[in-house]
């Protein structure tokens, strides 16, 4: 017999069904020479005894020799105990072992499913030969190809050290990180630092700080319409200039220069690539800005359509395949005819000759980009039916022909300036006709509408075929004045974004091999926004969703900034070390030395610092009840918002920043005492007292 081990109960239904294990026991299935049993996620967990009891500064740094694994623990009226169904799993999983010859491990493909079942097979002293299933897709067809495909456990050993690395600096870090700040502050409240959602609190902090520094400076552009030599009209921009003196005069210039020309001209023929595949950072950025939902949302729908076969291994970093999954794709496509919402699409794809774009040998490490399966859903719902879709038109995109457009360029010069336009008119849509191109169209115009609010050009003044050389008579100059904005907060989306990108560098080589590594994995960015929720380090702010601190958040970005668990560039540089312990280009001992060298400096840095003043501070300023559902939350430096129900307040009104005292008087007891130092839009300056009616603020009549 065989023993077969998956992650969870769902996987093992799925491979008893595709190796013949029809016969269900007491916690396994049996049949045709296989036991196929699970897991539940992490039945083990670290155990290091000096981490055990009261916390104090004199236990730090801890940094085990070696951690040990017990059988995971829970917590029940404030104790921990022993989980008694990873203990029921785990007998299960050692009877079955002792009735077998080998064992195959069926653990999700990933780093975390890889440490998920070595840390089994360690603590049941397991002495079997070991061999790993790897599927990227769990329909029967494809699960029983990766059985015909088994590999050597040993070809795995060094994804298993980095997943090992990776547990173990992470609970260094963590552990020894917040230890030390809770109890050198002496807060009541535990005051969590980590080696990855350290960094990303402070990208979010140093945003808001950025937005909110930021004083908008105007600036103007000459727009100049033009009369070509053939009665044509079109229109041409000038730089911006911060001076709008100096802008006036070059818009005189111009006007009354007789011999304005066409100093360059340029149309040439542009090829545009189709997108990549999605991985997943790529997958919640669509669903999140296109479609409205959350990150969790897109995780958890992504995860059910794998389970149920429809589309590849969802927790991917690539967005590329292999010839492989290349020579699959025109049958793939073909089958995609038969969902309703995507049949016109599909059927306009020429199978015979599809793109290459995204075929790449090099960038595909332990899964391919995003695709669909043989196994097309009948009917879905819900977030399912909106993530399939996505997934399904963007491999439709993926392997369509380029888009082909014609882009002109002008430079004229007029007067002492040069003024410029360029603009590009779609020839052969190619992969934008999935979507259609007239949809891609309203978003550029769209688009370009929301630059002319900056002194842009006017979209419906099109560039005509011109000829270096040929006179241009100005017809009218235009001054567009427009404000410099500030970098955005983040939201959900683009905080996913940064993630991905942090830390990235200007090298090649790195780029071609795709060993480009951000904060997090794919698989869990999304974990690590929520953890920063659930710490009550941050908050949504208003309509958009925005991101920023709390004060709570914000202090401990003040006291952090300075050292290393912050910079982003750092923490990406170790996951880029993960992977080369993946790939055998470093070994893991080294990157574990380096993780704990900083836990000592980490430690040290923190226990002398003199920051009990601001975490008290802060932790009696800044709680105060919601008036809309009576829990307790988090102030932030911008306002109220409440992570239990809708209710939210700003701290700026009329020009005048509310203090926490302000605040609080406004949510607990719906009225202010007089302030002082309120703007009219006229400049005036006046005092009064604020009211609030549910969420909404005025002034109290004298």
């Amino acid at each position: 017999m065989t023993t077969i081990i998956t992650e969870k109960k769902d996987m093992a239904d799925k491979l008893a069904v595709a190796v013949g294990a029809y016969d269900l026991k007491k916690g396994y299935y049996e049949g045709n020479g296989f036991y196929v049993t699970w897991a539940a996620g992490h039945l083990l967990e670290q155990y290091v005894p000096e981490a055990e009891g009261e916390w104090t500064i004199q236990k730090l740094p801890i940094i085990p020799k070696k951690f040990n694994l017990i059988v995971r623990q829970e917590r029940q009226a404030g104790k921990k105990i022993t989980s008694k169904n990873a203990e029921q799993r785990l007998f299960v999983i050692k009877y079955l072992m002792s009735r077998s010859e080998a064992v195959i491990n069926a653990g999700d493909p990933g780093i975390e499913g890889e440490l998920i079942q070595r840390e089994i097979l360690e603590y049941t002293d397991c002495r079997l030969p070991v061999w790993r299933l790897w599927m990227s897709s769990t329909s029967t067809k494809a699960l029983q190809e990766a059985m015909r495909n088994l590999r050597p456990s040993s070809e795995f050993d060094s994804l298993y050290e980095a997943a090992k690395s990776r547990s173990e600096a992470d609970w260094l870090i963590g552990i020894n990180g917040t230890i030390a700040l809770t109890c050198s502050t002496e807060s009541n409240k535990t005051l969590s630092l980590g080696r990855v959602q350290t960094p990303v609190l402070t990208m979010v902090c140093k945003r808001y700080i950025e937005n909110e520094k930021f004083v908008p400076e105007p600036f103007w552009k000459v727009i100049l319409t033009i009369t070509s030599e053939n009665g044509k009209t079109y229109a041409v921009s000038s730089e911006r200039f911060m001076d709008k003196d100096e802008a006036q005069r070059a818009a005189q210039d111009a006007m009354n220069d007789a011999g304005a020309y066409v100093k360059e001209f340029e149309q040439k023929t542009v090829t545009q690539r189709p997108p990549l595949l999605y991985d997943l950072t790529e997958l919640m950025k669509a669903a999140i800005k296109r479609k409205g939902l959350t990150a969790e949302d897109v995780k958890n729908a992504a995860q059910s359509l794998y389970m149920n076969g429809f589309i590849s291994y969802p927790r991917t970093p690539s967005q590329y395949i292999t010839e492989h999954e290349y020579k699959a794709m025109p049958e793939l496509i073909g089958k995609l005819r038969s969902y309703e919402p995507l049949s016109l699409k599909a059927t306009s794809i020429d199978v015979n000759n599809l793109n290459t774009h995204c075929v790449n040998e090099l960038r595909v490490t332990d899964h391919f980009g995003l695709i669909i399966t043989d196994r097309i859903p009948e009917t879905l719902d819900g977030n399912e039916k909106i993530v399939y879709e996505l997934i399904a038109e963007r491999t439709l995109e993926a392997f369509s022909p380029d888009c082909i457009k014609e882009q002109r360029t002008a430079t004229v010069a007029a007067g002492s300036n040069e003024f410029k336009a360029t603009n590009s008119v779609i020839i052969e849509p190619g992969w934008k006709a999935v979507r259609g191109v007239t949809q891609n169209e309203n978003e550029e115009k769209s688009a370009k509408e929301e630059d002319n609010k900056n002194g842009e050009l006017p979209i419906e003044m099109k560039l005509p075929l011109l000829e270096t050389g040929e006179r241009a008579v100005p017809e009218n100059a235009v001054i567009n004045e427009g404000k410099t904005t500030a970098p955005p907060l983040y939201t959900e989306d683009t905080l996913l974004d940064a993630m991905k990108k942090a830390g990235a560098k200007p090298d090649q080589e790195a780029e071609k091999k795709g060993l480009q590594k951000g904060l997090g994995t794919p698989a869990t960015r999304q974990e690590i926004i929520k953890t920063l929720f659930t710490r009550e380090y941050i908050s949504r702010n208003g309509p958009k969703k925005e991101f920023v601190p709390t004060m709570l958040g914000m202090t401990i970005f003040k006291i952090v900034k300075d050292k290393a668990i912050a910079d982003a560039n750092m923490t990406a540089q170790w996951e880029e070390a993960l992977e080369n312990i993946i790939e055998r280009r470093i070994k893991a001992k080294d990157f574990d030395s380096s993780i704990r060298l900083l836990t000592e400096q980490l430690t040290k840095e923190l226990i002398l610092g003199d920051h009990k003043k601001d975490i008290m501070e802060t932790a009696t300023k800044e709680i105060a009840v919601c008036p809309g559902c009576g829990k307790k939350n988090y102030m932030s430096p911008k306002g109220y918002f409440c992570k239990y129900c809708d209710f939210s307040l700003y701290r700026n009104i009329a020009q005048k920043k509310l203090t926490d005292s302000q605040l609080r008087n406004l949510l607990e007891g719906g009225e202010t005492l007089e302030i002082q130092g309120f703007k009219r839009k006229d400049g005036t300056v006046f005092s009064a007292k604020l009211r609030r009616d549910g969420n909404k603020i005025y002034f109290a009549k004298k």
